[in-house]
């Protein structure tokens, strides 16, 4: 049996949709959210490359930043700090040097659920990496080392769109163009490098950002806004995802300053030297070594 990856495509867009009309019938708005939010998490991590996992809750910074709650993040699996409230999935905060990704899931998205959307990405745009203090120095997601490069290669997310989180849309159906633009411009003005890179619509309507030849990834280094329409829109979609999510750029994780508390310098009570060689790390005897002990105080 030949396999045909467009068929393929187009077959998961049509689960997809039938998930967002099966999940309508639910009479708790809760349960509706869940069933079209857990559909789309469970088609995503299926098609994206291997080591990104797919969840839902909220993205922290190192400066005390926090996402509202999102309904799709897609972040690395192997090293991402990620906090379980409770035990629930759906609550579990994300260090946002691992997330690759977030996006909002809709049915008919309305003109407010719109400008709603656009508020909840743009904090996500908002969030700050700990940017390393070497010109030059990255790190490829779902790489362990980082990369030193040029000047010319500093991390800069605002003004380099593979510095960013891609943040995204995804419903059943959109409204028109001017009332996208209309709420881009109203919440987020002119800083394009808050905008989402994309919107895009079950039923193949997609609003992506462009330059005089090409579709752009991001706002950032376009011209404007441009609608598009092609069945299975999924398949554009994933595209640009993984296309992005193959050049994107981050940097190293601390894990130690999402887990400190505020007290950096701590009391040292007790410590023992290791072989008979303590002379050459604490004093010429074992009494240096005490007074050492008992007078000194370690910084993290």
């Amino acid at each position: 049996m030949e396999f045909n990856i467009s068929t393929y495509i187009e077959h998961l867009s049509k689960e997809l949709i039938q998930a967002f009309e099966s999940a309508s019938n639910f009479s708790h708005p809760c349960a509706i959210g869940s069933g079209k939010e857990n559909s789309v998490r469970k088609q995503l991590e299926a098609l994206l490359p291997y080591g990104y996992g797919v969840g839902s809750g909220f993205v922290i910074d190192t400066y005390g930043g926090i996402s509202k709650q999102s309904d799709i993040i897609i972040y690395e699996k192997e090293f991402t700090s990620r906090f379980v409230i409770n035990g629930t999935d759906e609550y579990a905060h994300y260090s946002c040097e691992n997330v690759v990704a977030v996006g909002e899931v809709k049915s008919k998205a309305s003109t407010q659920e719109i400008e709603d959307t656009i508020n909840k990405l743009k904090k996500i745009k908002e969030l700050q990496r700990e940017k390393p203090k070497e010109l030059g120095v990255y790190r490829n997601f779902l790489s362990r080392n980082s990369m030193q490069g040029t000047d010319s290669d500093t991390f800069d997310p605002i003004h380099k769109e593979t510095d960013q989180i891609f943040t995204f849309l995804l419903a059943q159906k959109l409204p028109p163009i001017k009332t996208i633009y209309k709420s881009l411009k109203k919440i987020c003005g002119d800083k394009r490098y808050l905008y989402p890179n994309m919107f895009v619509s079950l039923e193949g309507d997609i609003f992506m950002f462009r330059d005089s030849k090409n579709l752009q990834m991001s706002a950032m280094n376009s011209i404007g806004l441009t609608h598009i329409k092609r069945k299975p829109a999924l398949s554009l979609f994933i595209s640009t995802l993984c296309n992005f999510a193959h050049s994107a750029r981050t940097v190293r994780l601390n894990h130690w300053l999402y887990v400190k508390d505020n007290q950096e310098v701590f009391d040292c009570i007790e410590s023992i030297p290791l072989g008979e060689n303590y002379q050459y790390l604490f004093g010429s005897s074992p009494e240096d070594f005490e007074r050492l002990v008992f007078s000194s105080s370690l910084k993290a």
